[in-house]
């Protein structure tokens, strides 16, 4: 149950004139109710990570939200997945 999950967060890379846009990547997990922080990191492009999860975390129902900010844009994304 221990193998990790692993992730990947996209996003425009460059501007109109091909100067490079950093982004920022915000994640969490929300377990039970209760929403679990993983992290915020700044990225150009493409992120990934990898979340292990627990034995405990096998069947149950959690979200995965990650949020992206570029300037003062952003966008969340939330997935429902359930660990085997």
């Amino acid at each position: 149950m221990d193998a990790p999950w692993r992730y990947v967060v996209g996003a425009a890379p460059n501007d109109a004139n091909g100067t490079p846009i950093r982004s920022i990547v915000h994640v969490r997990v929300r377990v039970n109710g209760v929403w679990l922080d993983f992290g915020t990191r700044a990225f150009v492009g493409v992120y990934q990570d990898q979340i292990p999860w627990p034995p405990s975390a096998r069947g149950k129902l959690l979200i995965f939200e990650a949020t992206v900010q570029q300037g003062t844009h952003s966008t969340t994304f939330q997935f429902w997945l359930r660990p085997r």
